[in-house]
C-alpha cells in the first residue's frame, strides 16, 4: 500500500464504528502519524469544517453522460459485454451502485 500511495489504517473495530456513527450521527475526526500532541491534535480536529460545509457532491458526481456496457464481472474473464439489448434505460445516478448497472444489463 505504501509504494502505491495507498493510505490505511489498522486496529479500528469497523463494527464498532459503525455503531457509534448510526447512534450519534457523522462526527468530525482527525487521524495523525508522528510526533503531534493530542492537544495538537485535537486543535486540528475542531478545524476541520462541519460536513453540511462541504460540497461533496461536486466530489463524486460526472461531470458528463455515460454509457454502461459491461455485464458482471466474472473470473478470470473479467467485465462481458452485452450484446443483446431489449430495453434502453436511462438513469439519473444519485448514487447508483455498480452492480445494479451490471444486472440491468443482464436482463437485457
Amino acid at each position: 500500500m505504501d509504494e502505491s500511495g495507498v493510505i490505511g489504517i489498522c486496529g479500528v473495530d469497523t463494527r464498532a464504528l459503525v455503531r457509534i456513527i448510526r447512534k450519534y450521527g457523522v462526527m468530525k475526526g482527525y487521524i495523525y502519524v508522528g510526533d503531534i500532541s493530542p492537544a495538537k491534535a485535537v486543535k486540528r480536529a475542531g478545524n476541520i469544517p462541519d460536513i453540511s460545509e462541504i460540497d461533496l457532491v461536486s466530489q463524486v458526481s460526472h461531470r458528463a453522460i455515460y454509457r454502461w456496457d459491461e455485464g458482471t464481472w466474472r473470473w478470470p474473464e473479467g467485465y462481458r459485454k452485452m450484446e443483446e439489448k431489449r430495453y434502453k434505460v436511462a438513469v439519473i445516478d444519485y448514487g447508483v451502485k455498480g452492480i445494479s448497472s451490471d444486472l440491468w444489463l443482464i436482463e437485457g
